[in-house]
């Protein structure tokens, strides 16, 4: 028996119960029929027969979805600056808005006349910043640490299968000097617009240890000598 792929996507948006815009919604069964089933939106949209797939297949995902489960963390995957990696709740997910910030720096350092340069990644998280710079910036040396250990695995695992060269290493940028023998510094911790803010749960923005530890590596850096715009930092 064969189905309609844009059918199954139908019957998975409407199974899906975040109250979340439509777009949203639908990107999410995009990313889930992409993962699981290799159906892509042109595919949907082209109303693609497949073989007819028992509904409760998605049951697990679709609970874990409606629990508010990230889609990134259900399939332990998030696009960054072109690129698929690794992410799990160790890591934060990847947000499209630094892909900005990488491009700015690739843009700052491309205007540079220099043979080589070392650049520091503070929180590296699942190493998307790193990596990314890395894999653009061919005569750049990329160190990125991190004070978790298990988010260093998850960084190592991307670097490996991007191919990318990287040294990680686990510190605590508020207990190790470090940062004083690099060109570039960039560090991207977590961060919350109002309109988060304001539908997270009480006091979870100041109890949460990433964030928290995160408001405490800011406060360390704009505190010493590796504030913007000092001689030798960018």
């Amino acid at each position: 028996m064969m189905t309609n792929s844009k059918e199954l996507f139908n019957e998975l948006v409407g199974r899906i119960t975040l109250d979340e815009e439509k777009a949203e919604i639908q990107s999410i069964a995009y990313l889930l029929l992409e993962k699981l089933l290799g159906l892509t939106r042109t595919h949907i949209l082209a109303k693609k027969n497949i073989d007819d797939i028992n509904s409760s297949f998605f049951d697990s995902y679709v609970k874990r979805i409606n629990a508010h489960e990230p889609i990134q963390y259900i399939l332990s995957e998030a696009f960054f600056y072109g690129r698929s990696f690794k992410v799990n709740p160790v890591v934060l997910i990847p947000r499209p808005e630094t892909e900005l910030f990488v491009r700015e720096i690739i843009s700052h350092v491309q205007k540079q006349k220099v043979d080589s340069l070392r650049i520091l990644d503070i929180g590296t998280g699942s190493g998307c910043i790193a990596i990314s710079l890395a894999l653009e910036i061919a005569r750049a040396e990329i160190v990125a640490i991190d004070i978790s250990k298990e988010a260093l695995i998850c960084a190592k695992q991307n670097a490996h299968s991007l191919g990318a060269e990287v040294s990680f290493e686990h510190v605590d940028i508020l207990q190790e000097d470090i940062a004083n023998t690099f060109d570039i510094i960039v560090s991207n911790p977590p961060y919350i617009s109002q309109a988060e803010k304001s539908s997270m749960r009480k006091m979870y923005w100041i109890t949460n240890p990433i964030l928290r530890y995160s408001l405490m590596v800011m406060i360390h850096l704009f505190s010493t000598e590796l504030l913007p715009g000092k001689p030798g930092k960018h």
